[in-house]
């Protein structure tokens, strides 16, 4: 095969790969991006820069699959071969914002920040940095920053994402609508934490509005949030009512990985209800 033939070929597997995972078919992304890891050492070596993508793709998966401690492996794997090829590029930015947001979903919050810093300096030094890419990076150090309960922090981060949203060119594409999305329910938490009753009505409506019209139905995040946002009013009835919604949509997500720590902290809701 020709370089390019080889190359359309490993995109094919990362790209049907990254389909079933954004389709929540998580065993049949783990089987083509598993392949895509497999060829593209058979290919092209571990030392090409297309390893790091293939790597990228797999971690992504496997973080969403609870399976942490490989995700992160894999990570620093491309941090190596990134690095390795002098990369300060978005490729490297990736890497490191992936990189933090599983150490972040492990508990190694302060670590994850040093990563999203890391992100965020390269991106300042790219004479063409890209606006969404400075959003996702603040996006990033608003939800850490909230689990350390530096809430002025993550406030301030997370308007500096939602600006950035709002100003790119991109405002209207699926990407940046989803992650407007993620800013709208991260202001809501932030907004529980400052006990902000009317900022916090006003972002869930947001999000909430968001959600039925570009999704059709509410997340298993936006399901949780209303929940605690019902059991923070004392109406048990209703989190109860979102908890269980949340549960159902979740166990179809996560068929066949019974132990997902996601279902764990659902059925802790549920109990606290």
């Amino acid at each position: 095969k020709s370089s390019n033939q080889v190359k359309k070929y490993l995109d094919c597997l990362n790209g049907i790969g990254t389909c079933m995972y954004y389709k929540g078919a998580f065993h049949d992304a783990f089987t083509y991006l598993k392949r895509a890891i497999i060829e593209t050492e058979a290919l092209l070596g571990k030392e090409h820069i297309s390893y790091s993508n293939s790597l990228n793709n797999l971690s992504s998966l496997q973080t969403d699959m609870g399976e942490y401690d490989s995700a992160i492996g894999y990570y620093r794997k491309a941090v190596d071969l990134e690095l390795a090829h002098g990369e300060k590029d978005e490729g490297i930015i990736t890497v490191y914002n992936n990189l933090g947001g599983t150490l972040e979903k492990r508990g190694d919050i302060h670590e994850a920040i040093r990563y999203y810093k890391k992100a965020l300096r390269i991106q300042r030094e790219l004479p063409d940095g890209k606006i969404i890419n400075f959003a996702g990076c603040y996006l990033r150090l608003a939800s850490a920053y909230l689990k350390l309960n530096e809430v002025e922090l993550a406030y301030e981060a997370q308007l500096k994402a939602l600006d950035y949203y709002q100003d790119t060119k991109d405002v209207d594409g699926e990407f940046v609508r989803n992650r407007t999305m993620t800013s709208h329910w991260n202001l809501v938490e932030i907004s529980m934490e400052l006990k902000n009753d009317s900022a916090i009505e006003v972002y869930a409506q947001r999000a909430v509005a968001m959600e039925l019209k570009f999704l059709k139905t509410l997340s298993s995040r936006g399901l949780s949030i209303l929940g605690e946002i019902e059991m923070k009013k004392g109406s048990t009835a209703k989190a109860i009512r979102y908890f269980r919604d949340k549960l159902v949509k979740q166990k179809k997500q996560f068929d066949g990985f019974a132990q997902h720590p996601a279902l764990g902290r659902t059925y802790a809701q549920l109990a606290n209800g």
